[in-house]
């Protein structure tokens, strides 16, 4: 039981001291009330009536009551008081409507959206946050918040949220509207990441345009061994041309984008499961999640269980993005590799323009380069479609062997550890 000193509810003789919240005021208030007249819940909401104006035009059967702790499950009406224990720090939760209103939340997190509609009460902004909690498991770890669609303000708590709902005025069916992107605290999804944001915030280097950024050349990788047939080739090239014509060579948007974009990576992919490393595949939208990013790559190329390539279908801040990706994975395989040195590639492309991304050395000290832009023409000048191809292929080869020699390393000095 509860006592002035902050303890749990009290009974010193025959009176009660319970801890009250009402939801959304920001302190609680001690009440006091003789075991005689309040014995349980239902009992006690008429002392509530005298404490609190806002209660009394609220029938007891509206409001709800809640532990501190727990907001999804309200106590029963005939709860016994003298079972609660309530503090200042942890007091009993009392939920009340607000208005007779309801509000519709469309939400929108990543690649995913809805619509969640709740009463207009006291807990509106407990049962948005853990509907969005069901709703996206991810985020039961992640101190998530909200942002206003319409003027880009945070919400990141309930004094705000009931700010946003003041300000809104209710439709002809008597609902508020809320239209909120969903967002995780100390990171930013892939897609809001800048260029500049990116190389001097991240990467601690002084690039403010792609201009400055040091030039990757894919032809200083090994050539492919074996090279693609000739076969391979003209079976490539056609379908190249086969899309383009069935596009009538429109890349309007991502979607048409990625008819062109999977003809390159599935013909890649196809010869290194063949030729090089048969534990090679492709992925289509793989979520990452890293200490600065989190969100989805286009494609993504796994060797051995490791992704080794990430691919953006986009050209507008499709570096950056790209690049973030790439600080995920290297944050990721730096785990599991003893030098932490590594080399990661990405390709940022709509289609027709493509440009590819090295990575090399640690989160603390990486270079990061990029090539140049190539445009293929998918019509009668087909070199740079080959030539991209070809550079794709040369990037996947230099991945396999890599964690090829890996894996023959740890063979050795494990074998070296058992002789010892």
């Amino acid at each position: 039981m509860a006592n002035d000193k902050n303890e749990s509810t009290e009974r010193p003789g025959s009176i009660i001291v319970m801890w009250v919240l009402l939801e959304g005021e920001p302190t609680a208030v001690k009440l006091k009330g003789s075991l005689s007249e309040f014995t349980d819940l239902d009992d006690f909401s008429s002392c509530l009536e005298q404490k609190f104006d806002e209660l009394k035009n609220v029938k007891p059967q509206k409001r709800a009551y809640f532990t501190y702790d727990d907001r999804n499950v309200p106590l029963s009406p005939d709860t016994v008081l003298t079972s609660l224990t309530t503090t200042a720090s942890k007091p009993l939760v009392v939920r009340y409507p607000l208005s007779d209103a309801n509000i519709v939340v469309n939400y929108k997190f990543l690649r995913s959206s809805g619509e969640y509609q709740m009463p207009h009460t006291s807990g509106s902004w407990s049962l948005l946050r853990e509907a969005i909690i069901e709703r996206f498991d991810k985020l039961l770890t992640e101190n998530f918040y909200f942002v206003n669609n319409e003027t880009n303000k945070e919400i990141m708590n309930e004094y705000q949220f009931n700010t946003l709902l003041s300000r809104t005025n209710p439709d002809e069916a008597n609902d508020y509207i809320l239209d909120l992107k969903i967002r995780i605290k100390g990171k930013k999804a892939y897609g809001d990441w800048k260029f500049r944001d990116v190389f001097q915030d991240v990467l601690k280097q002084n690039h403010t345009s792609l201009d400055t950024v040091p030039r990757f050349n894919p032809n200083e990788l090994p050539i492919i061994n074996p090279p693609m047939s000739a076969q391979e080739l003209d079976l490539f090239i056609k379908k190249l041309e086969e899309k383009y014509h069935t596009l009538r060579n429109e890349i309007k948007n991502e979607a048409t984008s990625r008819e062109f974009i999977s003809i390159f990576m599935n013909t890649a992919v196809r010869h290194v499961q063949l030729h090089i490393n048969e534990n090679t595949w492709l992925s289509v939208e793989v979520e990452l999640d890293g200490s600065r990013g989190y969100g989805y790559a286009d494609y993504a190329v796994y060797i051995q269980d490791n992704i080794v390539l990430v691919d953006e279908a986009k050209w507008k801040e499709g570096i950056a993005q790209c690049v973030m990706e790439m600080h995920t994975l290297v944050e990721k395989l730096g785990k599991r590799k003893r030098d932490k040195s590594l080399t990661i590639f990405g390709i940022v492309t709509t289609g027709r323009s493509w440009r590819f991304i090295r990575w090399t050395g640690s989160l603390e000290r990486p270079i990061v380069e990029i090539s140049e832009e190539y445009v293929c023409r998918f019509k009668e000048d087909t070199k740079n479609s080959k030539d991209v191809i070809e550079y794709i292929i040369r990037i996947l080869q230099t991945q396999a062997t890599s964690f090829l020699n890996d894996n023959r390393d740890n063979e050795h000095i494990s074998k070296r550890n058992k002789s010892e």
